[in-house]
């Protein structure tokens, strides 16, 4: 799948899980989401199954479609977890989520050179460290990657 998160087969199976509960406490089909996310009913089966990865994307559009927490998508839970999980999926506050798991990460151990090795830019990392804005998920993905933390871990950090 084009820009596809890394994701554990345990964590596929779990995304998977969830969204089956999702989708039976809103009483969503899979032509449905498939429609309101801009993809197929194929692929949502297919994420169900815990078959295939998910595009960033893709997992953003859930979590703001579900009204629900993006970590908890990652989460094994049950019916009443996800019924009673809190909303969460403001912009503003998914920026301020991730600029705890960039604070949390200690990215001042890891030196510029090795993140611009990496692919992440001066300039993302210059606003990142002088705390001028909020962070989005890609960046987050970008770094998780040049440190070698995969991207649930790294939510969980958020929390």
């Amino acid at each position: 799948m084009k820009g596809e998160i890394y994701l554990s087969d345990n964590y596929k199976l779990i995304l998977g899980a969830n969204l089956k509960i999702l989708m039976s406490l809103h009483s969503v089909s899979q032509q449905v989401l498939s429609e309101k996310l801009a993809t197929t009913r194929t692929v949502i089966a297919r994420i169900q199954a815990g078959e295939v990865g998910i595009s960033l994307n893709t997992f953003l559009k859930i979590a703001e479609y579900f009204r629900i927490s993006p970590p908890i998508l990652l989460e094994r839970s049950s019916y009443e977890d996800l019924k009673n999980a809190p909303e969460f999926f403001e912009y503003d506050v998914l920026g301020v989520f991730l600029k705890n798991v960039l604070n949390s990460l200690h990215l001042h151990q890891y030196p510029r050179i090795y993140l611009q090795s990496q692919g992440v830019s001066s300039g993302t990392l210059n606003r990142l460290f002088n705390r001028k804005n909020n962070p989005n998920l890609a960046t987050l993905v970008q770094i998780s990657q040049a440190i070698a933390i995969d991207l649930p871990t790294l939510l969980k950090r958020g929390e």
